[in-house]
């Protein structure tokens, strides 16, 4: 059960971290061009 918290933990932070440098990265390319 711990494990699965664990799991499910991280994969919520993995999610909201990539949309973060996604969000930034198109961020960035709008700003150059």
């Amino acid at each position: 059960m711990v494990c699965f918290l664990l799991q499910f933990l991280l994969l919520i932070i993995h999610h909201t971290f990539n949309q973060i440098i996604v969000h930034a990265y198109v961020h960035v390319y709008n700003f150059l061009s």
